[in-house]
């Protein structure tokens, strides 16, 4: 069986967080508490904390099992199946939706006049070639793929300064608390998005006591950072655009990109995000395809290729047929928020409260009540 260090599941987990969620981050900020938003994005972020705790919590009770596998054992193995094939739908819904995306945002930058087609069935290679390799191959690609992705995004901060309006962000609060808590509630989903991904990860980290020990301060560390660079890409955006516009924004990085201007010599860099970002999706796409297919294998018993037979028609159907254009931003939100989120809290809550209870209050043995009757 795979294994990875606790150094790759810090890479890895701080990938699949940030993922996608530096594209929409200033929009829906913006759009939910002005200019006040980027205060929100961190709590959000912070409020994932206890949840992957109690999944890591959660495989120390069950060595070496998955939550499917823990479904079936704490709830019993229908009720287990029921949320195993649940888990599994809305990771291989979920990461259509993100192929669509990456459609979409091609198709509005650089390659305007590409079939979709052409995106969709060039992705695939690349997914299922990291599927193959391993999990243990996809957390050494985060391992260089994410500090790229922080350099450009901080190097977008930077080279964003001249174009600041000091004015946009005057005055702090002035609404108040109340617009924080719904930009706080609509972010909340987006770690969410990882803890689900932990669920299925859990047969592939270290076993040691020590290691659990620190993976549960590498557990702050990634919802802190993945916090605190979108954040600043929120605030950025607001700062540049104002609250009003970065609102209206649908792809608000490409846009800063695209006024960037190096010594008058470079500009319109959105390019080159585009390539960043398409390494960051291709590792977020890459880890929901390995939940759906974990729980596939896991809920039906079925062998490998049977579950990729069974996971890849959702994968390139919802962006080929079900959602397109300008309506997958959207889909993306909805499935956050009245899908991931929910899901995530009531399955993660209830394993855990289940398992405690049951570890508080142990059932007698057959041997044990025979002997306390003789």
């Amino acid at each position: 069986m795979e294994r990875i260090s606790i150094q790759q599941f810090l890479m890895l987990g701080a990938s699949v967080t940030l993922g996608t969620t530096f594209i929409p981050v200033g929009t829906v900020m913006a759009g939910l508490a002005g200019r006040d938003g980027w205060m929100a994005v961190i709590p959000a972020f912070l409020f994932g904390i206890p949840f992957g705790l109690m999944v890591i919590t959660l495989s120390e009770r069950y060595p070496q099992k998955n939550l499917f596998e823990i479904s079936e054992k704490v709830l019993g193995k229908w009720i287990g199946k029921i949320f195993g094939i649940a888990a599994s739908v809305i990771a291989a819904f979920f990461g259509g939706l993100l192929i669509g995306q990456g459609v979409d945002m091609f198709s509005r930058s650089i390659l305007p006049f590409t079939p979709r087609w052409v995106f969709i069935l060039s992705s695939f290679p690349l997914i299922l070639m990291l599927v193959y390799a391993g999990i243990e191959v996809l957390a050494r690609f985060s391992e260089i793929v994410f500090p790229i992705i922080v350099l450009a995004l901080v190097g977008t901060a930077l080279l964003s300064i001249p174009r600041f309006e000091p004015g946009e962000l005057l005055p702090l609060l002035e609404n108040g608390l109340k617009p924080l808590l719904y930009g706080f509630v609509e972010g909340i989903p987006w770690p969410m998005e990882y803890v689900l991904f932990l669920g299925g990860l859990l047969k592939f980290l270290p076993k040691g006591y020590q290691e659990k020990k620190q993976m549960r301060v590498r557990l702050w560390s990634i919802f802190l950072s993945v916090g605190f660079i979108d954040m600043l890409i929120a605030l950025i955006e607001i700062w540049v655009f104002g609250p009003s516009e970065t609102a209206r924004q649908t792809y608000g990085l490409l846009t800063l990109g695209k006024m960037i201007e190096i010594s008058r010599t470079i500009s319109g860099v959105e390019s080159i995000f585009m390539v960043i970002w398409m390494g960051a999706s291709m590792i977020k796409i890459t880890a929901f395809y390995f939940i759906a297919w974990w729980g596939v294998q896991s809920v039906f018993k079925v062998k490998q290729w049977v579950a990729h037979i069974m996971i890849i028609p959702i994968f390139m159907g919802v962006p080929w047929i079900i959602v397109r254009g300008a309506d997958i931003p959207l889909a993306l939100t909805q499935m956050d928020r009245y899908l991931i989120l929910p899901f995530v809290l009531v399955w993660v809550v209830l394993l855990w409260g289940i398992s405690t209870w049951k570890q508080n209050n142990p059932t007698p043995s057959v041997n044990s009540a025979e002997t306390g009757q003789d």
